[in-house]
């Protein structure tokens, strides 16, 4: 970067920061002298806001994505019970939130939460750009859509040719099955 002000800014989760050796910091003792005058007390009260993560999705492990693949703002049953069994968080595309079918706090992407979990499993989820900048912190990528050629399944680690809601409920009965 040339010129005075060098500035850079990054995406959250966007790269993996590097580890630390402890330093001791070096102390300094000074001495302040305070005018009586100068001494004002203020009390403030604030309260918190409501967290904008308030479902988990930039911290949990496992986040379960769906996508206009769901087919109406019904269809979410089965992919919100493999987000319960799996004990992840719901991550919706912009399609989703711009039908009105779930709320903007799911939405992964550009305009929406940046994530970084263990896994993703991509529901129904084509792979817009804009969508693959959110999730390109997860480790692990699964995709589960009809469209073999879509970028989601292109580009993921494993990728299931079906029908979302067939195959995500299969997974939920084995899962059920083997809790007993």
């Amino acid at each position: 970067l040339d010129g005075d002000l060098q500035v850079l800014t990054l995406a959250g989760h966007a790269c993996t920061p590097e580890e630390t050796t402890p330093t001791t910091p070096e102390i300094y003792d000074y001495e302040l002298t305070v005018a009586e005058a100068d001494l004002a007390t203020r009390v403030q009260r604030t309260e918190a806001e409501a967290a904008d993560d308030a479902s988990g999705l930039t911290s949990a492990r496992a986040v379960v994505g769906a996508g206009r693949g769901v087919g109406s703002e019904n269809g979410f049953g089965e992919v919100l019970e493999l987000v319960d069994h799996l004990g992840g968080a719901l991550g919706v595309s912009r399609v989703v939130t711009g039908l009105g079918w779930r709320p903007h706090a799911e939405q992964v992407g550009q305009t929406g939460s940046r994530i970084s979990p263990d896994v993703y499993i991509a529901c129904g989820i084509s792979g817009a750009i804009q969508h693959m900048a959110g999730i390109e912190g997860a480790k692990t990528l699964v995709a589960i859509n009809t469209d073999e050629e879509s970028t989601m399944v292109q580009r993921a680690d494993y990728a299931i040719i079906g029908d979302l809601h067939e195959v995500v409920g299969a997974v939920n009965e084995e899962i059920a099955r083997r809790r007993g």
